[in-house]
């Protein structure tokens, strides 16, 4: 561009209509005139406000020729003229004409007293010259602001590093002019916009980065694509010159270029990623100096947003802070986690990066997360009611929590909260993963915020929208909270293990309260069958057992029916191997005892349930009392399910030992085996059932054949006759064990199994809840202190209810 055509020259001038109009009469008067007559010769001011470009440009060159001999002037005068003109052209030509030529050849004259007064000179009226051609980039003309630009193109060439101190101002006008309808305005801002960079590269040093960023980052809420274009290049350019660091306003330039982001124009979405990858290399050679924490949250708000080349640039940019900044990150992890963890339910091809990038924050955010991070305090816990912390603890706790890198459970504990119950099953999944990474390694510090977390847990179990993995997952966290040492104790609980803490018995407490919901459900099998599996099933039974015991009074109904489930699944499922192998094995444990008897007073609500129990733990004697007392129950149909039920498990693999013992009927304990097999056979109608059992029982070869039986079965019998001839006569359980017949070689063993546990205490628990209370008894113990009896019998049982075939039919359907 040269000093006075500069952009685009005379040729883009509209064709004059008429001859030169004047402005205000001006006086003409020479150098050294009288200082009333103005020093702008009246024929300039008419060539100034012609029409015609080329006699505004002959009046420029005129102007141009008398600012010279009024710099060479040696009186001094000329220096006070010049002031004059400047002042004529701003004020009579730009500010009070509505005339555009006029304004125009303000422009122009006021271009070419700049470069009349050359490099040296015009730094004294550089402020006259430029604010008033600045104000013309508001001028409601075209071409008026085309000049504009040429004029102020031309000023600032001459000026060079002197223009330094009005960028900003030069700024907030081209960032207008770059938005302009007209493509001369714009070309010609161009024009201006790459001389304004190209001054400040070369007097960086001069330049106030610190001013001008809060102009820049005002101008970044404009919503127009080209000029945010042209700001975006102004960030690179000032970027790109190594004294500017930059990078140090990058948190008020950071959410404005993210936002830039979200446009649907190309060039400007290309110019803004590369700016940003440009920042971020900056960032990888000079962590020391960036303010990651005043970004992270601008970042965080941009992952949100729909649009998926924001998101996606947003964790990326996430990532990098997590990998170079690292645990200055944890004071803001759990605003990470709300933005991060709903990427992995983000569905279709378009989001694959995104969720790449989602997966690599969170690995990388869990890899922060160490065991130094609990520093808990050496103060126990304690549980009191409903709240599991001493408030002094948790004042105590909140101490050690110094300096921002330190980890802030609370918050990353809500936020996994709300995920948890709110989001879909991948961020789920992710959410209580988190948990399961915190649990072990922070104990201490989650143990004060369990609170928060525990109810959600429970209501995800509760509901039957829950997937089966997420609701896995749950029961892994809530094993990992109810036997993690950290926890408080519970100390009112005297036969609680010790070994777990208070949510153990809580926990098991919660699950029997959902379960009313649940009897017939396969959640609750789910359930009790991952509870066994992620801690101890001993403890769990037991527990369950005691917890069932003491509600049998509110809902007896509902205890035998959550027995009659426990029982099933401690009977079949492999969960509960370990469990079994310890009842069968004669109590190795050394509370098996106790346990036995914890189960067998809850089980005593399922009649059916205790036989299968007490075969399970192969107390066989024990077993004939118990089905000798069934005689007092009421048979009923659902008692008979029940025992149709047992049979068919004593086909199971479960019960092959049982099957096995059979053969050995006539030596100790296993001589009431039989016996117990026959009560069970007698119980049943003659039913499917009914054949398979007596099937199997004809299986048992006669004593006989077997070598070991041979010195048994040589013993006479009297009570022999009534069974089958190849079966060992087994005694009669009346409750009193008189006329034992396998008394002698075996008693000794026949009194073990009162010695392992106390059986008659056993029993009598047995009658109190089903021959006491539930009032099932045939007789009555109050009609046998009168002499007379009730007789109640079964509508099954009675000729017009349908007889032993009715119920034959009922329990083959089983």
């Amino acid at each position: 561009m040269s000093s006075m055509s500069g952009v685009g020259g005379g040729g883009a001038m509209m064709v004059p209509q008429s001859g030169g109009m004047a402005p205000s009469v001006i006086p003409t008067a020479g150098v050294g005139g009288p200082s009333d007559i103005s020093p702008l010769p009246q024929h300039i001011a008419r060539g100034l406000n012609d029409r015609l470009y080329e006699k505004r440009k002959q009046a420029a060159l005129e102007i141009e020729k008398l600012i010279r001999e009024f710099v060479a002037d040696p009186s001094g005068l000329g220096k006070k003229k010049i002031g004059d003109i400047i002042t004529i052209l701003s004020t009579d030509f730009l500010q009070a004409s509505n005339n555009p030529h006029t304004r125009k050849g303000g422009l122009i004259g006021l271009a070419a007293t700049a470069i009349a007064l050359g490099f040296k000179e015009v730094q004294v009226h550089l402020s006259s010259l430029i604010n008033p051609v600045c104000d013309c980039f508001s001028d409601p003309d075209t071409r008026v602001r085309y000049y504009a630009c040429e004029a102020l193109f031309n000023i600032s060439k001459v000026a060079r590093g002197h223009i330094m101190l009005y960028v900003t101002k030069i700024f907030d006008g081209l960032s207008r002019l770059a938005a302009d309808p007209d493509a001369n305005v714009r070309s010609g801002t161009e024009l201006l916009d790459k001389l304004m960079q190209d001054t400040v590269a070369e007097h960086v040093k001069e330049f106030d980065v610190a001013t001008f960023i809060p102009q820049l980052t005002n101008k970044m809420r404009s919503t127009e694509p080209k000029c945010e274009y042209f700001l975006v290049k102004w960030i690179v350019a000032l970027n790109s010159r190594p004294n500017t660091h930059l990078v140090y306003y990058l948190p008020e330039l950071l959410d404005g270029l993210f936002t830039f982001l979200g446009t649907d124009d190309e060039v400007l979405y290309h110019a803004t990623r590369q700016c940003l990858m440009e920042f971020l290399q900056e960032i990888r050679r000079e962590p020391e100096v960036v303010k990651f924490s005043e970004m992270v949250n601008i970042l965080v708000y941009h992952s949100t947003q729909k649009q998926v080349k924001v998101q996606t640039e947003a964790v990326m940019w996430i990532k990098e802070f997590v990998v170079i900044a690292r645990r200055q990150m944890l004071p803001f992890l759990s605003n990470l986690l709300l933005a991060i963890l709903p990427c992995f339910s983000l569905e279709g091809e378009q989001y694959s990066e995104l969720k790449e990038y989602a997966s690599k924050v969170n690995n990388a955010l869990q890899d922060l997360i160490t065991e130094a991070d609990d520093n808990a305090p050496q103060q126990s816990l304690t549980f009191t009611g409903n709240s599991l912390m001493d408030e002094d603890f948790h004042h105590d706790f909140q101490r050690l929590e110094v300096g921002d890198r330190a980890l802030d459970v609370k918050p990353v504990v809500d936020a996994l909260s709300k995920l948890i119950g709110k989001e879909k099953v991948p961020t789920q999944i992710q959410a209580l993963s988190w948990l399961l990474k915190l649990y072990p390694t922070v104990p201490h510090k989650m143990f004060i915020c369990t609170e928060n977390i525990f109810p959600t847990l429970l209501d995800l179990l509760k509901s039957k929208q829950t997937q089966p993995t997420v609701n896995q997952l749950v029961m892994r966290v809530l094993a990992e909270i109810a036997s993690s040492a950290a926890a408080p104790r519970d100390h009112d609980v005297i036969t609680c293990p010790s070994q777990h803490n208070a949510y153990f018995r809580r926990l098991l407490k919660m699950i029997v309260d959902m379960f009313p919901r649940l009897i017939n459900d396969e959640r609750g099998t789910f359930i009790i069958k991952n509870l066994c599996s992620l801690l101890p099933a001993r403890d769990v039974y037991r527990t369950l057992s005691e917890i069932l015991y003491s509600r049998a009074g509110e809902d007896r109904i509902f205890v035998a029916s959550m027995v009659q489930m426990l029982n099933a699944i401690l009977m079949t499922t492999s969960e509960l191997y370990n469990l079994r192998s310890e009842l069968q094995t004669g109590f190795t444990h050394p509370d098996s005892k106790e346990l036995f008897c914890c189960i067998y007073r809850s089980w005593c609500f399922c009649p059916v349930a205790t036989v299968s129990l007490c075969l399970l733990a192969r107390k066989y004697k024990h077993t004939c009392r118990l089905l000798h007392l069934f005689a007092s129950l009421e048979i009923d149909v659902d008692l008979l399910n029940e025992v149709d039920k047992l049979v068919q498990l004593l086909e199971s693999p479960i019960f092959a030992n049982l099957r096995l013992q059979m053969l050995d009927s006539g030596s100790g304990e296993n001589a009431y085996l039989i016996k117990a097999m026959y009560s069970l056979l007698m119980l049943l109608p003659q039913s499917a059932a009914f054949n398979q059992l007596r099937n199997r029982l004809a299986c048992v070869p006669p004593p006989q054949l077997i070598p070991d039986q041979a010195a048994v079965v040589s013993k006479p019998a009297a009570a022999s006759n009534k069974l089958p001839n190849h079966i060992s006569p087994t005694p009669i359980c009346n409750g009193s064990e008189a006329g034992d017949p396998t008394e002698g070689d075996s008693g000794a063993e026949l009194g073990s199994e009162d010695q392992e546990i106390d059986s008659e205490s056993l029993l009598q628990q047995f009658k109190s809840v089903n021959l006491g209370c539930r009032s099932r008894l045939l007789y009555s113990s109050a009609s046998q202190s009168s002499g007379g009896r009730y007789h109640t019998q079964s509508p099954l049982l009675t000729p017009g209810g349908g007889g032993t075939e009715s119920i034959s039919s009922t329990s083959t359907n089983v």
